[in-house]
């Protein structure tokens, strides 16, 4: 099994396919290039297919949905008593990149709005003066790759930008680092776990770190 959705921080397709060729036994390929929540659904069917256990396959994929229902249907609940929480996500800091893909799809679904995102796209490179003009409620970190410990030893130099602590997220202690490494970089099963920390961080009385998220001060 291989990939061909990003070639920075994983083995890429085509490397696989070389080697494959070398092989005596012609093994086949197969590849997995989710970009939203439905495709990921798709490639859990086909790793189900290919070892033979298509039934577990389906109940995990039946599950997850469940498990996204609750958080859509809470969301919602939650939006009717407050306005939608307007976000911006970075997946990088030096250069600023916005989100891709599914995230966009994921803070929708927690009941918010993604300003500087690109829904089933891949992120790209964005500027300073996109972050401040946005001026979000909330601003999450979760660099790709990146642990929440290592993206920490980043966050100066986002500080350093004009503006920082005019920021209404700033001021509000609204801005969160995330494992973009073990979450919501990867579009896998915890993909949904991403999803509920989402919720967790944007709709949770009090609002403190914990070791799914850790708040900059």
């Amino acid at each position: 099994m291989t990939q061909s959705l990003c070639n920075v921080c994983a083995v890429d397709k085509n490397d696989v396919l070389d080697i494959a060729d070398k092989l005596s036994s012609n093994p086949k390929i197969i590849n997995l290039e989710p970009t939203t929540l439905n495709d990921m659904y798709t490639t859990i069917e086909m790793v189900g297919s290919a070892t033979n256990c298509i039934d577990r396959a389906q109940k995990i994929i039946s599950d997850m949905k469940h498990r996204v229902s609750a958080i859509a249907e809470s969301a919602n609940n939650a939006a009717k008593i407050s306005a939608s929480l307007r976000i911006v996500y970075l997946e990088w800091i030096d250069p600023l990149f916005n989100s891709g893909y599914w995230i966009s799809e994921l803070i929708e679904i927690a009941g918010a709005k993604d300003c500087l995102g690109d829904i089933h796209s891949p992120a790209r490179c964005i500027q300073w003066n996109d972050v401040m003009n946005a001026d979000p409620d909330v601003l999450i970190i979760g660099c790709c790759g990146y642990d929440m410990q290592r993206t920490m030893q980043d966050i100066p130099l986002l500080k350093r930008n004009p503006g920082w602590n005019t920021l209404k997220c700033v001021k509000n202690r609204r801005v969160y680092i995330v494992d973009g490494n073990s979450y919501f970089s990867r579009p896998s099963p915890r993909l949904i776990e991403s999803l509920e920390i989402l919720n967790l961080m944007l709709h949770s009385d009090k609002q403190f770190s914990n070791p799914l998220y850790t708040i900059i001060n």
